[in-house]
């Protein structure tokens, strides 16, 4: 972990700690879909459906499907967006 990172802003909750230990792997490893799709799971698990929307285009990114699932993924993609681009 890199060292600002491992730094402290302060007292944190657990989820936050955690979704900070997420953030710096991902920072820390950009490359590492892995790392952003632990994230994703995450998030999930929390009910925050940006966790969906980071595994929509990690999907797309991959870019191996086409027909019906390429216009599936950009369909969904499109759709948490306009649910949540003002949160």
């Amino acid at each position: 972990m890199s060292e600002s990172c491992a730094r402290s802003q302060g007292p944190m909750t657990g989820s936050a700690m955690q979704a900070r230990e997420h953030l710096c792997a991902i920072r820390d490893a950009p490359g590492d879909e892995d790392e952003l799709l632990a994230y994703a799971t995450w998030l999930e698990g929390q009910g925050d459906p940006l966790g969906e929307f980071i595994r929509v285009q990690c999907a797309l990114a991959v870019g191996a499907r086409g027909g019906d699932a390429q216009a599936e993924l950009v369909a969904r993609e499109a759709t948490l967006r306009a649910a949540h681009e003002q949160e």
